[in-house]
């Protein structure tokens, strides 16, 4: 084999490689999505097993969040009533609930 036919094999080659190297990522891709779509379903199907173990209907949950923050509303009113001021300055320290830090 002279230099001109190994250089030829080597261009081919590169071009097999290149074209294996991209399918090997399309079929990474797939797989990964298809990874994603299994978690998703496995933590949508707990979600709803363990609804249906403790009996937990999307009513209950909805009047549940609707009723909790007048129920909050209410304690705080009442130990700011017990405790006085104190109570609602607290520590000094401000207080997030439910915040995301971004």
């Amino acid at each position: 084999m002279n230099l001109y036919e190994r250089v030829n094999e080597k261009r081919k080659q590169k071009r097999t490689d290149d074209s294996q190297d991209a399918r090997i990522k399309e079929l990474q891709k797939q797989i990964d999505e298809v990874k994603k779509q299994k978690d998703e379903a496995n933590d949508q199907s707990k979600w709803a097993v363990d609804r249906r173990r403790t009996n937990i209907r999307d009513e209950d949950v909805r009047d549940s969040l609707a009723r909790g923050g007048l129920a909050i509303g209410r304690e705080y009113e009442r130990d700011l009533r017990q405790f006085g001021d104190r109570f609602a300055q607290g520590d000094g320290k401000p207080i997030r609930l439910f915040a995301r830090e971004l």
